[in-house]
């Protein structure tokens, strides 16, 4: 699978708040788009909103890079073409969720040529053009026994910390409101 060019002057949104040091922005110029009038829809369809958890859950924000546009779902990845929406490739991993973003480190990041998946203790390596997994890291450091929490690409280097095993959110059918939690409530 391939993806379509990329337009001119197309940003990227790399890892969660858009690149490793949160500045939620992505350097799009927008083309020149002064209100959401000047906007316009690329393509609409797959993978569909059946795809993704709700969002009230909050699960990591999709990410886009080099024309391609990663989406996490229920235990499952899709690449898609950012510019179409054609689907790229696909993944069925049980152990990718990770939910409740305000509260939590998200599990993944991009760049041009490679998917980070955090999932438990390894940090999948994952060609980003075909979803071929290259490699399996575990948590930088002295840090055995641990899965990985934060996760980051910068330049060359790949960047994460690591957290107790089982210890982000990944429940979603819950009562206990853990996605809007008020002090001393589960989720603060």
């Amino acid at each position: 699978a391939s993806n379509s060019p990329a337009p001119a002057n197309h940003g990227s949104w790399s890892h969660q708040y858009g690149d490793p040091g949160n500045s939620a922005n992505s350097d799009e110029d927008l083309a020149g788009a002064r209100t959401t009038a000047d906007l316009k829809v690329r393509w609409f369809g797959r993978p569909g909103a059946d795809f993704g958890l709700d969002r009230q859950s909050r699960m990591p924000a999709p990410l886009s890079i080099a024309g391609r546009l990663f989406h996490q779902g229920m235990d499952r990845l899709v690449a898609l073409d950012a510019n179409n929406g054609a689907v790229l490739w696909g993944l069925d991993i049980p152990d990718v969720r990770r939910l409740n973003m305000p509260r939590d480190a998200s599990n993944w990041c991009a760049d041009e040529q490679h998917l980070y998946l955090a999932v438990k203790e390894r940090a999948w390596v994952i060609d980003a053009e075909d979803g071929t997994l290259k490699s399996a890291l575990p948590v930088p450091g002295d840090t055995a026994g641990l899965d990985w929490g934060y996760i980051a690409r910068e330049g060359d280097r790949l960047f994460g910390s690591g957290v107790r095993p089982d210890s982000g959110y990944t429940s979603f059918w819950t009562s206990r409101a853990w996605f809007d939690g008020q002090a001393g409530s589960f989720g603060t």
